[in-house]
């Protein structure tokens, strides 16, 4: 419900809350700003009156964003807009001061500043994790610690799931010492797993006489007095017991009768999880390296040394921050602790909680954060209502469906619509095709068929690049098969949604094998690897000269003397190339293997990324005075990081984008093809924390309403694709297409549902 003082505001015109936001300087707001409403421009006038009117504020202005990319582009924008009331090299003298970046670039920035430890950025932790794993020991573990939850799952598993909630970073503070649990509740948890009654599970009775079902349950029966012996009678790691397939009603008697069980598990695990998540966290730390996340657990600790402490009460900071509701629990955390410091510091924030599609944030958290702010008035409310991005007539369609698809009143943990006004020039369109079914083609072929078809005939009335026509899926890969689709029909189609990692970059990949090769030149596997695709070596060739012919599978004919030669030529040449590289320093040898295989490499979008990458890594190591093996160490981990990847958009093709990649992007038309194909939730791995509940299997998801959940992002997510579109949205009804699969809700039952 909204407050009456943020009634009073939300009664001000669209254009009057613009005004207040970039004109009341000394007035912090929290603004809602739904989807093309010029958010980022009146970010950036509220910046350039900051540099006009209150230039004593710039030195500890920081304006936070939530990619590289999106900051660079603030900052661009905001120093052309500077140069329309002054020359060029003031407008860029003028923002110096000011910090333009991710919060998490922050947070390195206040790291650096405030503790003298040079720390190394950690994109992937497995073997930092694995070592500390090595290296504890249990016999430290005070006598209270719950021991008997290590019976049922290893450290490092219980570890990985805690490490992967993000609201874990609260709890570390309160479990630092060795009060996890009460010691008469924790002797309360144990005698209940001790009188767990197994008879329902044993003394049932089947109804099915289905042979394979009879004998799951009675394999099941031995199994578990098995597992109930050994549980009563050691102190060893002992398997949970599984339930194999005895029908659905032997199934619901197995899990209402652990259910008792695992609830004693899931409390153990969130009692003392977080524990371990702070032990690796300092064994990681004292080694010298921060991952991701360690970047805001430390920073919140950082600020809050004296020195620190002592600067930022004589010195208030002012915070503007982009794409609030992607911010999630713990960075809004260390941003409230920062600002605390000293009572005249600012703070504005401009989200759209309509806009909350990622996961890892949590809508709520904002949502209260928002609320909070506004209640304690810390923060006037605002609402930015006028989109100038999509025509009258897509918002006529938004206003009369969203307002129904998000609202508190059907579901009280879901957003509000925020009604729009349109700006646009043009009325635009929004228009349904219909999808003839034909029930001898794949479903995916129909579609492109049907837009193949409609696209002929829309290109000739209206030409226009086909780069200004884009497709969004709810899910990345369905566009894969629909680009081949398409291919096939004669169309050209960019896809943007592929996420690239280390591993699909050829010339990474090659300088990465090199370098292991100068660090192990014994390592037959990574050169064999180096002869077959940088040098086009045969595998038959090869397994002659590397005598590896026992391990195939069929009789290798012997290669021609040719193709033998070919192999021992090119091996000469790399193991040369080992060898010089071996004799240099880390930036000349680094410089040296990019030079050599850049021209045997096939090029691709990330190539600039990667070597800069190598570049940079090999500088620091260098300066460290560090060997080619630490060099290793660091940039093994970039096989499974995405690259920031920029990929030049193709005039002649069609675009293709996964909808949460398409936030903040904008098209003439927009296609929503699969509307009504079935969005099934994405597998998840067990155990996990979810919600401050620790699940061990996907049955206790049930409890936590996980599913609902997902629903009610899939709902903000289909605004979002809703919300793309300048002229045209299309939306390709394809419901007769999808009928035989699984049910499950799709853009389109959400959309119809109201």
């Amino acid at each position: 419900m909204l407050s009456v003082f943020e009634k009073n505001f939300f009664r001000l015109s669209d254009a009057e809350q613009r005004r207040l936001f970039v004109s009341m300087l000394d007035q912090d707001f929290s603004v809602i700003a739904p989807a093309g409403v010029g958010k980022t421009h009146a970010l950036v006038e509220r910046v350039v009156r900051l540099v006009q009117q209150q230039s004593q504020v710039l030195p500890n202005l920081y304006v936070i964003t939530y990619t590289k990319k999106a900051a660079v582009s603030l900052k661009v924008r905001a120093q052309e807009r500077l140069r329309t009331d002054t020359d060029r090299s003031r407008a860029l003298w003028a923002l110096q001061p000011v910090f333009f970046g991710t919060i998490h670039s922050l947070a390195w920035q206040l790291i650096r500043r405030w503790d003298p430890t040079s720390y190394e950025y950690l994109p992937e932790d497995s073997d930092c994790r694995n070592d500390f794993l090595r290296s504890f020991d249990f016999q430290q573990l005070p006598e209270k610690f719950p021991r008997v939850l290590f019976r049922f799952i290893e450290v490092d598993t219980l570890l990985q799931a805690m490490e992967r909630w993000h609201g874990c970073e609260n709890d570390l503070g309160k479990r630092s010492g060795d009060a996890w649990l009460d010691p008469a509740e924790l002797a309360a948890i144990e005698k209940r797993m001790q009188q767990l009654d197994l008879s329902p599970i044993l003394e049932y009775q089947p109804t099915t006489r289905h042979p394979k079902a009879l004998k799951n349950i009675e394999k099941t029966k031995q199994s578990l007095r098995h597992w109930w012996e050994v549980y009563q009678q050691g102190e060893d790691f002992v398997p949970l017991p599984k339930c194999l397939d005895g029908g659905k009603a032997f199934q619901s008697v197995f899990e209402k009768t652990f259910r008792p069980f695992y609830q004693s598990l899931r409390q153990l695990a969130m009692a003392c999880g977080p524990y371990f998540v702070k032990r690796s966290f300092d064994f990681r730390r004292e080694k010298g390296y921060l991952t991701h996340t360690d970047v805001i657990r430390w920073v919140q600790q950082v600020i809050q040394t004296p020195d620190a402490k002592n600067f930022y009460a004589q010195h208030p900071i002012s915070i503007l921050l982009d794409e609030a509701q992607d911010t999630d629990v713990a960075q809004f955390h260390f941003l409230k602790t920062w600002l605390s410091m000293h009572p005249k510091s600012h703070f504005s924030m401009v989200g759209d909680p309509q806009q909350s599609i990622y996961g890892r944030a949590d809508v709520s958290s904002y949502v209260q954060f928002h609320q909070t702010l506004v209640q304690e008035k810390r923060c006037q409310p605002l609402i930015f209502s006028k989109t100038f991005r999509c025509p009258s007539n897509i918002v006529s369609v938004l206003n009369a469906h969203f307002p129904k698809i998000l609202s508190r009143q059907t579901d009280a943990l879901q957003v509000d619509y925020v009604p729009l006004q349109s700006a646009a020039k043009t009325e635009g369109s929004f228009q349904e095709i219909c999808v003839p079914f034909d029930g001898s083609m794949d479903p995916v072929e129909q579609e492109a068929r049907a837009v193949s078809d409609f696209l002929k005939t829309d290109l000739q009335n209206r030409p226009r690049a086909l780069s200004d026509i884009c497709f969004l899926s709810p899910r990345k890969d369905w566009l894969q098969a629909f680009q081949q689709a398409l291919s096939n029909m004669g169309w050209k189609m960019q896809l943007h949604s592929h996420p690239v990692t280390g591993r699909d970059c050829p010339l990474f990949c090659h300088v990465l094998a090199m370098i292991h090769e100068v660090n192990f030149p014994e390592d037959t596997f990574e050169k064999v690897g180096l002869l077959q695709t940088a040098f086009g070596c045969s595998t038959e060739a090869l397994t002659w000269v590397f005598e590896k012919r026992s391990v195939q599978k069929q009789p290798v004919t012997k290669p021609l003397p040719s193709s033998l030669q070919t192999v021992k030529s090119a091996q000469a040449v790399l193991d040369r190339l080992i060898q010089e590289t071996a004799a240099l320093s880390l930036c000349a040898g680094v410089t040296k293997l990019l030079a050599f295989f850049q021209p045997r490499c096939e090029a691709t979008p990330t190539d600039a990324y990667f070597t800069d990458l190598l570049l940079k890594t090999a500088f620091q190591t260098q300066q460290k005075g560090q060997s080619w093996f630490a060099f290793e160490t660091y940039l093994r981990p970039y096989l499974h990081v995405e690259a920031e990847e920029e990929v030049e958009i193709q005039s002649d093709a069609l675009q293709g984008f996964s909808c949460h990649k398409a936030k903040g992007l904008e098209w003439e038309t927009v296609f929503l093809p699969f509307f009504y194909r079935p969005i099934h939730p994405p597998s998840a791995s067990y155990p996990r924390v979810v919600r401050n509940q620790f699940l061990w299997r996907a049955e206790d998801a049930k409890e936590t309403g996980d599913f609902d959940e997902y629903r009610r992002e899939c709902q903000r997510l289909l605004y979002v694709a809703c919300t793309r579109a300048k002229q045209h949205l299309w939306v390709l009804q394809d419901a007769a297409l999808w009928e035989s699969e699984e049910k499950s809700f799709s853009f389109g039952s959400l959309f119809e549902a109201v």
